[in-house]
């Protein structure tokens, strides 16, 4: 080391002074000029929650929430989705940038869902949740996994890949007349002029896929015809004292809900999970094909799984299957499907 000025070695009392100016500033010195650099955590929701997740008709409905220590919003907006028979509707709620409350009278099953904007970065960051009507009748899908992610898209989160519950919030049943020579073969209820263009009666309902190009939308085609029972299921022993007598089910039950994806979270205070970065709400439907005999016992031929405005259907039972034949289905009954499609393609319970 040498003097600047004179280019002579510094003294051994300059050269020390130096040293423990220079042991200063890497133990602390710079810290005290510039202060510890700690990086601004992103925007986010850091709360999320209701009273209440299962209400009925009427009840008040509190949806409480918080982001991230010292956000500045430029906007925030709240949607109550539901399920229509145009799919997902729903109009933006402007709320007033304090708020991180609100309150709604229950009309039906709903989707919360939040959407904000930081003024800073211009980042957006949401929630959602459902809120269940609250009833003793249900339909679920139980411990579902998929091996072909997103075929159809089904709702599962970002941040795993299974098994998920799904309880659908919309379903119902219908049938084609109490004897087989009171089959007509189409659903009565649909028979109106504002579904004749979009649900003809020559397709099967509710909807299924043609085509296993993704391009084309998997030629996905709707309908209000009682569906084509499964040659699958034809060739069963239950299914073969149709063959030839008859040609579609007589009874479908059908079963709707929102689908969304996003990362799967949990409040901290309630232990509610809700969903964050949420990229799409999609509409999903299954349907279960029955058919009765002469005695009115029930034999399911198909169910399908899929959605909508993805256009993919999955065919669920396949009727002749190993471990799929479900046979007669009696009251209560919930149909245990080690495979569902293809091996490995989809499991889990009704």
């Amino acid at each position: 080391m040498k003097n600047v000025a004179t280019g002579q070695a510094p003294s051994r009392p300059v050269r020390l002074l130096m040293l423990i100016l220079f042991a200063s500033l890497l133990l602390g010195g710079c810290e005290s000029q510039t202060g510890t650099f700690t990086p601004r955590p992103s925007f986010s929701v850091t709360a999320f929650n209701v009273n209440s997740t299962v209400a009925r008709i009427g009840d008040r409905i509190t949806v409480n929430w918080a982001y991230n220590t010292g956000a500045r919003l430029s906007g925030q907006t709240l949607q109550l989705l539901t399920l229509s028979p145009a799919g997902v509707v729903g109009n933006p709620i402007e709320l007033p940038i304090g708020d991180r409350s609100f309150s709604f009278r229950f009309e039906g099953p709903v989707t919360i869902h939040l959407l904000a904007r930081e003024t800073r970065t211009g980042k957006v960051t949401d929630a959602a949740m459902d809120i269940k009507l609250n009833s003793k009748y249900a339909f679920k899908m139980k411990g579902v996994r998929q091996s072909h992610h997103g075929y159809p898209r089904i709702g599962m989160p970002t941040n795993g890949r299974g098994p998920i519950d799904m309880e659908f919030t919309h379903f119902f049943g219908v049938y084609d007349g109490r004897s087989p020579n009171a089959e007509d073969g189409i659903i009565d209820a649909l028979q109106v002029p504002e579904l004749a263009s979009v649900m003809p009666s020559n397709e099967s309902f509710f909807g299924h896929s043609f085509s296993v190009e993704e391009r084309d939308g998997f030629k996905f085609r709707l309908g209000s015809a009682f569906p084509i029972l499964e040659p699958g299921f034809l060739s069963t022993a239950e299914g073969g004292q149709f063959l030839g007598k008859q040609l579609q089910s007589n009874m479908v039950v059908f079963a709707g809900k929102i689908a969304y994806d996003g990362t799967e979270t949990k409040d901290k205070k309630t232990s509610q999970s809700y969903r964050k970065n949420i990229t799409q709400f999609e509409s999903l439907f299954a349907a279960i094909d029955i058919r009765t005999d002469a005695n009115f016992r029930l034999f399911v031929s198909e169910i399908t799984l899929g959605n909508v405005p993805q256009g993919l259907t999955v065919s669920v039972f396949h009727g002749d299957t190993l471990f799929r034949q479900m046979g007669q289905v009696l009251p209560n009954t919930s149909f245990l499907i080690p495979q569902w499609g293809q091996t490995g393609e989809i499991s889990g319970s009704i």
